[in-house]
């Protein structure tokens, strides 16, 4: 009987030892790796100068939409609450809609602009390179894809 606590305590200890190694290190992670893999400003050769000014950007597009952001939440969860109640108002429910909509076409304009502002730093050739890789389409597997889908290679039989 002691034997078996003894085991099963050893297999917990490595067990949390395991999980506390992956989350201290996430950068490591599989995740990470498919992220960079198919990103393709990581596959154009870009000077250090221009990594850094589309870092710059990046972070200000990110700073921009923020608060939109939030307020598409906001709403979100206030359209929540209206779908919750037995009697839902149409009007207050079509109305969050609209700001819902409303917002998201601010976030892709933001997007749109940052996009373009980031086709500015790069040279011909990386940006011939980069739409070559996906360039635009590239948002990451957690953002949503405005752009219409590439086509079809022809199959090689």
């Amino acid at each position: 009987m002691r034997r078996k606590h003894l085991t099963i305590l050893l297999f917990t200890t490595i067990l949390l030892a395991a999980a506390t190694i992956v989350i201290a290190n996430p950068g490591k992670g599989m995740r990470h790796q498919q992220r960079n893999e198919f990103n393709p400003l990581t596959q154009i050769d870009l000077s250090t100068e221009q990594a850094e000014k589309i870092r710059k950007l990046r972070i200000a597009h990110e700073e921009s939409i923020a608060p939109i952001k939030l307020q598409e939440y906001q709403i979100k969860a206030e359209l929540d609450i209206f779908w919750l109640q037995l009697t839902p108002d149409v009007e207050k429910i079509k109305s969050a809609q609209k700001k819902i909509h409303d917002i998201r076409f601010q976030i892709l304009e933001k997007e749109t602009d940052f996009q373009l502002a980031m086709r500015k730093i790069l040279t011909k050739d990386q940006l011939s390179r980069f739409l070559a890789l996906g360039g635009d389409r590239y948002h990451g597997p957690d953002k949503f894809n405005h752009r219409p889908p590439r086509p079809q290679q022809p199959k090689m039989h």
